[in-house]
């Protein structure tokens, strides 16, 4: 499975067979494990997540939290609840500017999404972005979900 290429990687592995533990009436079950790093798959980054010249957003200083011990004494950030939003698919692998023929295939990686073309998919769905609304971007680049280098791919990929 893709992954931050400065994350762990996704693993799956069983941990017990059938058989290895069986009840007097003959039942038994398999197990499974997984492990994953926080970029694998979808996520929301918490705003402790990035610093920058070595502060966080609000102005704590990233110096002092680098240990989990350190990391629960900071100042409490908001948690977030439930979300629950309306989306809005904007399909600008099939407006971007490239020949007809290629219009379900994925965007190349060098492809930059502007406001002119997101307004353009935006038209296109038939619905226009509120407040709260989700944008689901389709780039195509999802149809490289199983081949990990290319949907890396050094992180050059369309945005």
């Amino acid at each position: 499975m893709p992954h931050h290429p400065t994350h762990p990687a996704y693993t799956h592995s069983l941990t017990k067979l059938h058989g290895d533990f069986v009840l007097a009436n003959g039942a038994s079950s398999a197990g499974d494990a997984i492990a994953l790093g926080t970029h694998t798959g979808t996520h929301i980054d918490a705003l402790c997540h990035y610093s920058r010249d070595g502060m966080l957003q609000g102005g704590t200083e990233v110096a002092g939290l680098q240990d989990w011990e350190q990391w629960h004494r900071a100042p409490r950030r908001r948690t977030m609840g439930l979300m629950l939003r309306r989306g809005i698919l904007l399909d600008v692998a099939r407006l971007a500017d490239r020949a007809a023929t290629d219009r379900d295939s994925p965007l190349d990686a060098e492809t930059g999404i502007d406001a002119e073309l997101l307004a353009r998919a935006e038209e296109a769905a038939g619905a226009r972005l509120e407040a709260g609304d989700v944008a689901l971007i389709r780039t195509g680049w999802g149809r490289y979900w199983n081949e990990p280098r290319r949907f890396i791919n050094g992180m050059k990929l369309p945005g």
